[in-house]
């Protein structure tokens, strides 16, 4: 087995960005990211695994929400400063 859970810290700190930015969507990968870590020192990898699994789906519907609601917000703002 590796060395620890190796996806931990970078599944954390986008869980972290993703609280910042979504507060209410970021809390679920954040938590479970943590439930991940916490199943992998107490030996149950496979759960870990499913679970790291889980949280990359959410941390990726998280940033394809944030992009389109920051180009959403962009494309919104050109348009009221070009029409005034």
């Amino acid at each position: 087995m590796e060395q620890g859970n190796t996806k931990f810290t970078k599944y954390f700190i986008c869980s972290m960005i993703q609280v910042l930015l979504i507060p209410l969507y970021g809390f679920v990968p954040l938590y479970l990211t943590i439930v991940a870590n916490t199943a992998w020192k107490t030996g149950r990898y496979e759960e870990c695994e499913k679970l790291n699994s889980i949280v990359k789906i959410l941390l990726t519907i998280g940033f394809v929400f944030i992009a389109v609601v920051s180009v959403v917000l962009t494309v919104g703002l050109i348009h009221l400063f070009y029409s005034m």
